[in-house]
């Protein structure tokens, strides 16, 4: 699993650790599991540094988690009583999940950037942090860090177009959702359908069946993303962990 392989060892855990071993006795009390926990007294340059590379790092392994629970949740589509009775079925949570994995594919592209801004202090505001940006910045292009956003660009970009859609114009549809979609309905307005409980039940079948052949082409769409980013991801953080290591010693001697 890429999440287990980063939350495991590596520079993001690295970066995690020492943000919490620093800078949780300087957190007011109270305040250290708060999304905004406020510090005793002003930070020094060091202590900013290794609390924002913290932050960085572990909003990055919450993101590839919640990837992968992605494809859990697809290949899983257990529904329970609650959702039953709410008229939620197959069909809604599936398209819910995979609108899930579409958008959050970009999404690991920009938090990526983040990420590598903050380990090489840019000093670029998360907002204004964009592709060119960051990829055109001669640190960037001298670590060769610039061949690795344009790789992971280059993987998320098949679902671009339909990402940005989603976001901006309408919800996501194949002729395979919009097919099982269309089945639920039918089932699920038995009577205007008028058929007889064989019917009804040879088509339950058939729903799930189809349901299920949905199910496994985008499980298999996640796994094949996921493996595709990981060498990426590996890639990036073997650049960048000499840089964090540095920046660290130097600001510590300050």
């Amino acid at each position: 699993m890429v999440y287990q392989k980063f939350a495991n060892e590596g520079l993001l855990i690295v970066m995690l650790k020492d943000a919490v071993s620093h800078i949780e006795s300087l957190r007011k009390p109270g305040t250290f599991l708060k999304a905004h926990s406020e510090p005793k007294r002003l930070l020094t340059k060091w202590e900013a540094y290794v609390s924002h590379c913290g932050y960085c790092a572990s909003h990055y392994l919450s993101y590839l988690q919640k990837i992968e629970n992605i494809k859990i949740f697809i290949d899983d589509g257990t529904l329970t009583k609650k959702m039953k009775k709410n008229n939620i079925n197959g069909y809604h949570t599936l398209s819910y999940n995979i609108e899930n994995f579409i958008i959050r594919t970009q999404g690991l592209v920009e938090r990526t950037m983040i990420l590598i801004d903050a380990v090489l202090d840019l000093g670029n505001a998360a907002q204004f942090i964009s592709y060119n940006l960051i990829r055109n910045n001669v640190h960037i292009k001298r670590l060769k860090l610039d061949s690795d956003l344009k790789r992971m660009k280059e993987v998320a970009e098949k679902y671009h177009y339909t990402r940005n859609s989603i976001i901006h114009e309408r919800e996501f549809m194949d002729d395979d959702l919009r097919e099982l979609e269309f089945e639920y309905l039918i089932l699920g307005n038995r009577k205007l359908s008028e058929m007889d409980e064989r019917e009804f039940r040879f088509m339950k079948k058939w729903v799930k069946e189809d349901e299920r052949k949905i199910r496994i082409t985008w499980n298999m769409d996640v796994a094949t993303y996921l493996k595709n980013i990981e060498p990426i991801i590996e890639s990036i953080l073997q650049k960048i962990n000499p840089i964090y290591e540095s920046f660290k010693q130097n600001l510590l001697a300050v």
